[in-house]
């Protein structure tokens, strides 16, 4: 990952204003340095090989950035990781991947829920997930269509 791998982080975590930053990888490290203020912005950087074992000690974070990730990572530990960062720990995750290093593809990426955000030639293609934003609240979804009381006499449930 490069200098083009930084701007790319840095563009997608423009308007992001965190309380507390995870950082795995390099690269994610330099990103929440440079980023993020110290004073204001709790930061915890972990090595790619202890990441899974730490989560638990590190508690919920706003923000966690993984470069390098995948690559170096088997699959069923990557997966756990993304998984438990997705779901308990982080509550937006963003994920930068050399795919041409790694036996991931963009489709196991997004059945995990992650979106395609940009494609970088030279750095590799950046992911997201933010459960703000995961799932939109279909228009039928809403106290209108719970109940119709036009049709009780008509139907029977």
């Amino acid at each position: 990952m490069s200098d083009q791998g930084f701007q790319v982080l840095a563009h997608a975590l423009a308007d992001a204003q965190p309380r507390s930053v995870l950082a795995v990888g390099p690269l994610a490290g330099e990103v929440a340095t440079r980023l993020f203020d110290r004073e204001t912005t709790k930061q915890i950087a972990l090595d790619t090989g202890e990441a899974s074992d730490a989560l638990a000690r590190q508690g919920v974070v706003d923000i966690a950035i993984l470069t390098d990730t995948l690559e170096r990572l088997d699959r069923r530990e990557a997966s756990g990781l993304l998984a438990r960062l997705r779901d308990v720990y982080a509550r937006r995750v963003v994920l930068l991947v050399a795919h041409d290093r790694c036996q991931w593809s963009g489709t196991d990426l997004t059945a995990l829920g992650f979106s395609r955000l940009h494609d970088a030639p030279g750095a590799g293609t950046l992911y997201g997930f933010d459960i703000a934003t995961y799932k939109t609240t279909p228009d039928w979804l809403n106290p209108d269509y719970w109940a119709n009381p036009e049709l009780w006499e008509r139907h029977r449930w």
